[in-house]
């Protein structure tokens, strides 16, 4: 009971002190590494993530330290950062910036190599999770270079590093479906999340979850899948062939014939060049049992991708619309990475997605056997 009445008490005096007149808002003390000494008499900038423009504040610098006061707010992802930023991977802020969420209260900023904002549970926790990351890709790109270097124990570590980290993301993301920092890890990490994971996701967010920036276009890319999904009838779109004449995909997919596969690709494409071999060879082996191949080419240089045709002897079907990553096709079957394949059984109909290397030709041997 004394417990329960401690709390009581606490919550009441909180209560008071808003009702006696001191108004709600947030309040951020901020310091920059001590390391940093070009900072004095810059700006620390308070931006809203995601909007054009989104600059709410800013904060002079004194003696490596910023501060900022602002009214009362419902939360929402934002951004601090004083320099021009560099690139950073899934779940990192460059260095000197750092995303958070603004709440009322009294909050902490650092920044530094790794910076953070701490003084609410849901920035401590993100914190905490974004720490975890750092911990787990620390030597990282030595095991790169040693991967290049044709090292395949590097290759183990590395992807047993990338396991933890997509591990600890998944783990905050599911306790999180209320939270915009959670949003915000899963449009970093929607690449390495598959689409049933993203869709139990979604179906346990909350509109603050789905009000970040970034989560409309995935679920709307969930719903182009589900239009293109196995089981679906291919759908149909025109482009041009090399010799520039219109083509539409129907001319070769669902003609009764063939089992055909698209291949989304692009000459600039580095994983779909190292695959290209295998790719070959499969329809080498399968041409004359009743598979073809319908590359859709994202460049958006014709010299290039005629050239990659000819010098890697893709000796099948090409077509194009040269619009790079807003090739129709492309949308069409919510391409929004490469290689992407889509086999397609001979009435039309779609049998699988991604399939590549030997799961192809497993694939293709079961449904050619007899031929």
């Amino acid at each position: 009971m004394k417990k329960i009445f401690v709390l009581a008490v606490s919550i009441a005096a909180l209560t008071g002190c808003n009702q006696g007149g001191q108004k709600a808002g947030y309040v951020i003390e901020g310091r920059i590494a001590e390391a940093r000494t070009d900072v004095e008499g810059k700006y620390v900038y308070l931006s809203s993530f995601g909007k054009e423009g989104g600059v709410i504040d800013s904060a002079l610098i004194s003696k490596n330290a910023f501060t900022f006061e602002g009214a009362a707010t419902q939360g929402e992802l934002c951004k601090l950062s004083f320099e021009e930023e560099a690139a950073a991977r899934p779940g990192e802020s460059p260095a000197f910036s750092t995303i958070f969420v603004l709440q009322d209260g009294k909050m902490q900023a650092v920044l530094d190599t790794f910076s953070y904002v701490t003084g609410t549970p849901e920035n401590d926790a993100f914190k905490t999770v974004r720490e975890s990351i750092a911990s787990a890709r620390k030597g990282y790109a030595d095991l790169v270079k040693a991967i290049r270097a044709g090292d395949r124990e590097a290759e183990k570590k590395a992807y047993q590093i990338d396991m933890d980290v997509l591990n600890a993301v998944k783990t905050y993301i599911e306790a999180n479906p209320t939270k915009l920092s959670a949003a915000k890890l899963l449009h970093e990490f929607r690449y390495y999340i598959d689409e049933e994971e993203q869709e139990a996701i979604f179906a346990k967010a909350d509109s603050t979850f789905m009000s970040l920036p970034g989560i409309g276009p995935m679920v709307a890319h969930l719903e182009v899948l589900k239009s293109v999904a196995p089981g679906k009838t291919f759908v149909d779109f025109e482009m041009p062939d090399p010799k520039g004449k219109m083509r539409k995909l129907s001319d070769y997919v669902g003609q009764g014939k063939k089992v055909v596969l698209i291949d989304f690709w692009a000459s600039w494409c580095g994983p779909c060049m190292h695959e290209m071999p295998n790719l070959t060879a499969t329809y080498k082996t399968y041409r004359k049992k009743g598979f073809e191949i319908v590359g859709i080419s994202l460049d958006k240089e014709e010299e290039a991708w005629l050239k990659t045709i000819k010098e890697k002897k893709m000796d099948w079907i090409h077509l194009s619309d040269l619009k790079g990553w807003k090739s129709g096709g492309a949308a069409l079957y919510g391409v929004n990475s490469i290689p992407c394949t889509v086999l397609v059984d001979k009435d039309g109909t779609i049998l699988a997605r991604n399939l590549m290397g030997d799961e192809l030709n497993k694939k293709l041997e079961e449904l050619l056997a007899k031929k």
